[in-house]
Formats: structure tokens, sequence, C-alpha cells
């Protein structure tokens, strides 16, 4: 048996073995078999998760969708944009593209010649298209072919061929190094998505895997999440002196806005939205401080932007205090 448990690949010998351990468990069960032989000194470890080489910008995305020239290259900007796995990728359709919504279904997947149902069922879903991945359709070529991604003859392509006769070689053209797989494609989309700040339950529900298997793979990616969880829970305290000390209820119509009170971690005073401001200081946290330097606060907003600046939010040396407010429009 340990001998046979080698002689199987080693990309499937984990599954084989446990597939075989399954078969032979049954066998037990139903007394053919008074103990299992691909369990007594057959170890069966899980083998090693390939390494995960995400791109590091979109210029090198795009520097490899430029050596595959206008038939495949936008497969490779629609790919990373997406986070489709590379079966999902050859598997849609023109149908599948809703425009109107922005939205891209994956209802089946392409491999080994044949359409088949995607892996799971959270595999089966809807994915938001951002820009990049609208500007790869409208640069396809013109085509009555339904299949939206269609190989030089019209019919499907096999991810496993285009990875070697297409895939690798633009990489080595364009200069990547290390190479990397199609997969990576996948990865690079939940890198920057994490790294942009999208929440794990939704990159999870978009990339149609569990939140676990995010969190596992990619959690270490969402550097700012605690500082984030700090930052809203400072908002909702903040929200609350507001609303108890000092928002009139006599007031017209008011508008609900997001507010970021900056500081550098050094000291000095707060910015609001990226402008510097020594209406607030950090260590007034009482609710007469609220009172007295939220309304100047709130006046000074008028002038701001109004929405949340998030480039601040980049900077590791800065502390960010969200403030929910209402206020009269200007």
């Amino acid at each position: 048996m340990y001998g046979w448990r080698f002689s199987v690949p080693e990309g499937h010998r984990f599954e084989a073995t446990q597939a075989l351990r399954q078969v032979l468990n049954r066998a037990v069960a139903w007394g053919l078999l008074d103990y299992n032989p691909a369990k007594r000194g057959v170890p069966n470890p899980a083998r090693r998760a390939k390494e995960k080489r995400p791109f590091e910008t979109w210029r090198e995305v795009e520097a490899v969708a430029a050596q595959l020239g206008p038939v495949y290259g936008p497969i490779v900007i629609f790919a990373a944009a997406t986070g489709l796995r590379p079966s999902e990728l050859f598997g849609l359709e023109q149908r599948d593209v809703d425009r109107q919504l922005g939205i891209i279904h994956v209802r089946r997947a392409y491999a080994n010649g044949r359409l088949k149902h995607t892996k799971t069922r959270l595999s089966t879903r809807a994915v938001p298209l951002q820009a990049k991945a609208l500007e790869a359709l409208d640069r396809l070529p013109m085509s009555d072919n339904p299949i939206l991604f269609p190989n030089m003859r019209g019919g499907r392509i096999d991810f496993r061929i285009f990875g070697r006769k297409h895939w690798r070689p633009a990489q080595i053209k364009a200069g990547i190094e290390p190479v990397r797989g199609l997969y990576d494609l996948r990865h690079t989309y939940a890198t920057f998505a994490l790294r942009a700040g999208i929440p794990v339950f939704a990159v999870s529900r978009f990339m149609g895997s569990s939140i676990a298997m995010i969190d596992r793979h990619y959690g270490h990616l969402a550097l700012d999440s605690r500082e984030h969880a700090v930052a809203l829970l400072d908002a909702l305290a903040l929200e609350r002196a507001v609303d108890a000390a000092w928002t009139s209820h006599q007031r017209p119509a008011r508008t609900t806005r997001l507010r970021a009170l900056v500081r550098e971690d050094g000291g000095g005073s707060w910015t609001l939205g990226g402008r510097r401001a020594s209406f607030l200081s950090p260590h007034q946290t009482t609710k007469e401080a609220d009172q007295q330097e939220l309304p100047e606060a709130l006046s000074r907003a008028r002038t701001a932007d109004p929405l949340l600046t998030m480039a601040t939010a980049r900077n590791p040396r800065q502390r960010i205090r969200l403030v929910w407010a209402d206020f009269a429009p200007i």
C-alpha cells in the first residue's frame, strides 16, 4: 500500500489515498475486511500548498497583456479584475455580462474539454465589474461568437494549453520574474481587494470561496483591519455624544456625512478630511468638550470635501477618528 501511494503523482497523492481509505472503510463496515489496510502504517500528509505569487501592480499585469495581443491580452486584465478561476473564466459567455447592473454572472466552468458546474455552491455568483474589467471587455475584438473569450478558431480555451503556449511565454517576454501561474491572477484580485479595504466577507462572496479560506490564505493582507474596527467603534461613541448633547431637533432637513479627524502619531492638531484644524484636542473626550468643539468642526465641514478623504487612511503614521454627525446642507 505504501508503494502504491508513491506511484500516484504527487499532486493527486493525498486525494487518491483519501478516496481509497473511504472505499475500504465501507468494506470494513460491510464485514468484507477486518481492518482498513490504507490506514495502518500508511501516513497521508496533505500536499503543501503552492506559493501564491500575486502581481504587485497593475503595470505588471498590463505588461503581460501587451505581449499577448488584442485577442488574449484583455483576458488577463479581466481575470485580475474579477478574481475568477481559470476554468470559470473560459466558461463565460456573452449573455453572462450584465453591463446595466455592472456584474458578470459565473454559472459554469470549462475544463478538460467540457463544460461543467462550478466548483462549489458558493462558486455560482455575481461578480461586480470594476473599471478595469469593463475596459478589458471594450478592448475585445467585435464578434458574434456566444463565447466571451474564444480562441483563435472560435472555440473555447483550455486553460492548461493557454498557460503553456501563451501565458508563460508572454511573462518571459515582459520580463516578469518569477513567472506566475494563471491562478495567480485570482490571488492578485484578492490581494488588491483586501489592500483596498474591501471586507473579507465581500471578497469571499465575489471570489466564490468561504470566509475561512479567504482569511487563511489572504487575511494577513488586511493590515488595517484592527485600526478600521477601532475607528468605527470610536465613531459610534462620538455619534451618541453628538445626538445626546447638541444636535437640535428644531433644525430643517439634515444630511448625514462621514468625516475623518486625523492626527499624526507624533501629536499636534487634528485635521478634517486632510485639512489642518485646531478645533479638537486628542485629550478632550468629555461630553463638554464635544459640545464645544464639534459644532465648530461641522461648520468647517461645510467648506471641506463632503466625502471621506481616503488618501489620509493610507498613511500608516496617521490615526483616524470617524465622526457621524448631522448638519444642515450647504
